[in-house]
């Protein structure tokens, strides 16, 4: 099969088989598009940077300030990343915060389900509002490409929105589009060096649709597989082993879809977050249908702060909401962390506990009782900025992230 060929089932894919969206595909992101004519475009949205699904991750830069203003100086001084030249900060105004604080990419993890809606308010800038009732004002930028592109809504037909004619997205329940694929989207268990893991499934990171297929050369000659026929696919050699439903098997290889040069296969999912697991760290994946109810934006259910109790040095115990890193507030947002290079982005309504062990990592232990032990990221190592503790009297404790012994989680 030449690329040619490829290209053809592609487009015939593409614009001959539009199909409505079932209760099965409610995991795809649905909006209201209000453009500045005052026009709507409703529909499934595809995100600029391959974004379809409500688990999906929009990572974007916070503009708002941090808690770093609860902070005194010597405590400022002694974070990573600190500047000499904090002597002299008006603290009332707060008018020197960006040249004076310390600084770092204030980067936010915000899953499509978990907001009620983006108002455009710049070129590469957005206010985001929250089910928990909460905004928060972001931006793009370097690295960052998440904001001021354009997006496609499948409405009656496919249709390209530019950024600069938004005005709002309003998020709601999955509701009819006409899609040029079939709607049914994967979903299954993906085995790795550091066990299974279920959820909705990105094949090379872009794949998500059970009528795509995968390509691979069998004996010299390249095939495709549609996925809707594969029951498994096992790593093996240079290549992979697909098993179909009918009992029958194939061996792959020389494509990017089985081999090396894959981009990772991404794991999404309203409890556990999300997982990108690299071709390195994968042994297997069975594909199967959805236990219980399926993936919806009714799925993400109103957020609550996060509680924590943190053990600290000389015995010291504080209970109360948490500001983690100095930065993450509510329980949908997340954790981040590598393991076996497999990367983890974690909301903390699904983790128990977290407990550093040196400088470049922490043991993280989730809901479920699962065991990680992360590193590589600001959350799990000596980046972390350390911890507020709301007490109950209105007041606060700060404990810095080398004092901490151990956090637990409600």
């Amino acid at each position: 099969m030449n690329i040619h060929f490829k290209l053809f089932v592609f487009l015939i894919t593409w614009y001959v088989c539009p199909l409505s969206v079932h209760a099965q595909e409610a995991s795809y992101i649905y909006a209201d598009v209000v453009l500045k004519n005052k026009t709507t475009v409703t529909g499934v949205i595809r995100w600029s940077s391959g974004q379809i699904f409500w688990t999906d991750v929009l990572q974007v830069s916070k503009t708002d300030p941090l808690a770093l203003k609860y902070l005194k100086k010597y405590q400022l001084d002694k974070l990573p990343g600190s500047r000499d030249n904090t002597d002299g900060i008006n603290w009332e105004f707060m008018n020197l915060w960006k040249d004076k604080l310390p600084q770092r990419r204030q980067e936010t993890l915000c899953r499509f389900g978990d907001m009620v809606s983006i108002h455009v308010t710049g070129a590469q800038n957005a206010q985001i509002f929250y089910k928990s009732g909460t905004k928060i004002r972001v931006s793009g930028g370097p690295g960052i490409g998440d904001l001021g592109k354009d997006i496609l809504v499948y409405s009656t037909k496919a249709q390209k929105v530019a950024w600069k004619d938004i005005s709002r997205i309003n998020f709601r329940e999955t509701g009819e589009s006409n899609l040029p694929w079939k709607g049914k989207p994967l979903y299954g268990t993906v085995y790795t060096v550091n066990g299974p893991v279920s959820g909705l499934i990105k094949w090379d990171k872009s794949t998500f649709a059970a009528s795509a297929a995968i390509y691979g050369k069998s004996a010299d000659r390249m095939i495709g597989v549609s996925f809707n026929q594969i029951k498994r696919i096992s790593k093996k050699d240079q290549g992979a082993v697909i098993t179909l439903h009918s009992g029958k098997q194939v061996f792959l290889k020389s494509t990017r879809d089985v081999s090396n040069s894959n981009r990772g296969i991404i794991v999404t999912h309203p409890e556990n977050g999300q997982v990108v697991v690299p071709w390195s760290a994968f042994k297997s994946v069975i594909f199967h249908q959805q236990q219980g109810q399926p993936v919806t934006y009714n799925s993400f259910v109103k957020p609550r702060r996060i509680y924590a109790q943190a053990f600290g040095s000389e015995n010291r115990i504080l209970k109360g909401n948490c500001t983690f890193d100095m930065d993450e507030e509510w329980n949908f947002e997340m954790l981040e962390g590598t393991s076996n290079r497999i990367y983890y982005k974690i909301p903390f309504s699904h983790i128990s506990a977290i407990t550093p062990q040196n400088e470049k990592q922490s043991t993280v232990i989730l809901k479920d009782q699962r065991s990680l032990t992360l590193n590589n990221e600001n959350d799990v190592s000596a980046l972390n900025w350390g911890l507020i503790i709301w007490l109950k009297n209105s007041k606060y404790q700060y404990l810095p992230w080398e004092e901490v012994n151990k956090v637990q989680f409600r």
